[in-house]
């Protein structure tokens, strides 16, 4: 069993924080703080049981080795101020060392881990070195629970077993995908979209070989998931910039979907602009041009995923159906996280964009929960043991 924060003594500790801090961040301004906010209880307790704060997380995918201003920690510093907390932030690691035992009561935030060299090569070296930081270890960094990065893994084995921990929002996020995981009410719908179409389409093998009680039932996918989905059945074009390795991704996909029994709901029609033009216009799948940047999904397709969305008692959705951020292309995306949130399923709502939708369409308190992760959420539901394949979890119990 993962051990739990509540069970280590935190008073006079220095206590190493590694949190899921990645916000989106646009001309050094911080966009959607939800990843934020979710932070704030594990901080809020350990301050309050008389431990020092260190805090470590990354932001983005900077460079390796290399610094980018646009991608600091130094950004979050203000907004953690507005929330009453004082901060200390440092780049250089050996000054942060002599900082830890400084200044008890104040934060001290550690530059963005995927500056170092160390962070992405799990290094053992580079672990060694973040834990002289800390006297405990907590992982609260639930978005990357699934990643096997330095500071989610080697650094946790620095400490002793009994001076590691999750913290409480990877505790949470357990407890409530626990209802998808363990025992999901049929018909389980899965909505996918978005890109990062080699981790979800990778999911859907994994989802697709679950066994009956726990497997979808229906899996509706728009963005580049459905155009990745439909390029494999010979429909469209693949995608531009998808690897082969999504291709054949997906043409397994579509094959296990066949084999368990999954029933599809893939995109009919289109909303499309081309180089030619940026106007955007509606097209079925046999009218759509070569060139043609899919941006959203049509209202053919719209209707056919809501009467699936309606009938389901389970329902988990990753990524958007098109590009929300953009009013011209919002209503595919907006018409199926309206369908969910007014649906009678037990709705759960994984992933930066989707959670980000569903807050600017004003439907985050008509569901029932938003994770903060996104591959790791999907990660987690897919696990047959979450604690011995997911990198972050099983170096908790090492």
């Amino acid at each position: 069993m993962i051990p739990l924060i509540k069970s280590l003594m935190l008073k006079g500790k220095r206590v190493l924080l590694r949190a899921d801090l990645n916000a989106p961040i646009k001309n050094k301004e911080i966009t959607h703080d939800y990843r934020l906010k979710a932070a704030l209880p594990t901080i809020n307790y350990i301050q309050e049981q008389g431990g020092k704060v260190i805090l470590l997380t990354h932001l983005g995918r900077p460079k390796e080795s290399s610094f980018d201003e646009n991608l600091s920690t130094r950004i979050i510093v203000p907004w953690l101020e507005k929330q009453g907390y004082h901060v200390d932030y440092e780049i250089d690691l050996m000054q942060a060392i002599d900082q830890t035992h400084m200044h008890y009561n104040n934060i001290l935030l550690i530059e963005n881990l995927r500056f170092f060299s160390g962070e992405k090569h799990v290094n053992i070296n580079f672990a060694q070195l973040l834990a002289q930081l800390g006297d405990l270890y907590i992982d609260d960094a639930f978005g990357v629970i699934h990643r096997a990065d330095t500071s989610l893994t080697l650094l946790a084995e620095q400490f002793a077993p009994e001076n590691r921990a999750c913290g409480l929002l990877v505790e949470k996020e357990m407890h409530e995908l626990a209802q998808i995981r363990q025992n999901p009410k049929q018909p389980f719908v899965m909505v996918l979209g978005g890109s990062k179409l080699d981790d979800k389409i990778g999911m859907i093998e994994q989802f697709a070989r679950q066994e009956k009680a726990r497997r979808i039932s229906t899996l509706v996918a728009g963005g580049l998931v459905g155009q990745m989905l439909l390029a494999a059945q010979g429909k469209m074009h693949a995608p531009k910039d998808t690897s082969s390795n999504a291709l054949a991704h997906a043409q397994k996909a579509l094959q296990l979907a066949q084999d368990f029994d999954i029933t599809l709901v893939l995109p009919s029609d289109f909303l499309f602009i081309n180089d030619a033009s940026d106007t955007p216009a509606i097209c079925t799948l046999d009218q759509i041009p070569e060139q043609a940047r899919c941006v959203d999904i049509g209202p053919k397709t719209i209707a056919q995923c809501n009467e699936v969305i309606t009938q389901a008692r389970t329902i988990f959705a990753n990524g958007t159906m098109g590009i929300y951020e953009e009013a011209s292309y919002t209503q595919g995306t907006k018409a199926i996280f309206s369908a969910i949130a007014s649906s009678s399923a037990y709705t759960v709502i994984g992933g930066g964009d989707a959670v980000a939708a569903t807050f600017q369409y004003g439907l985050a308190d008509k569901m029932d929960y938003l994770s903060t992760g996104g591959g790791a959420t999907l990660a987690y539901l897919a696990a047959q043991n979450p604690e011995e394949e997911l990198p972050g979890l099983k170096a908790l119990l090492a």
